[in-house]
């Protein structure tokens, strides 16, 4: 096996939300960012990660909603909003119509001259 997939493997990772634990996370960063580590929510925003406490209870909402789901875990992502993906396609159509929905009234208050202090 070459070195590259070896890296690549360490640095990537696919786990369904049972077995998403703070020690994977922690083995995949090998430090917690001061923050915290921020993983997704549908409504567009994140949930800083400080513990297994938090852990457990992003996971608790995320399953209630969509169930067991995917969850890939990409140490090596430029952006942090990469570094923790749901890989569900409800999810992901919940978070693109909250997107939206936002999109659509930031264009309306434009369109009517205010400003929201979000541009």
């Amino acid at each position: 096996m070459k070195l590259s997939k070896i890296i690549l493997a360490e640095s990537t990772k696919v786990t369904n939300l049972e077995g998403l634990t703070f020690d994977l996370i922690m083995s995949m960063f090998r430090e917690k960012p001061m923050f915290g580590f921020n993983l997704p929510n549908p409504d567009d925003s994140s949930t800083s990660i400080q513990d297994e406490n938090d852990l457990e209870n992003w996971k608790a909402g995320i399953e209630k909603k969509y169930g067991n789901v995917n969850i890939k875990i990409d140490s090596e992502a430029a952006a942090r909003w990469e570094k923790f993906q749901v890989l569900d396609d409800k999810f992901r159509a919940d978070k693109k119509a909250y997107t939206a929905g936002k999109a659509a009234w930031l264009d309306k208050e434009r369109a009517a001259g205010r400003t929201t202090g979000l541009d």
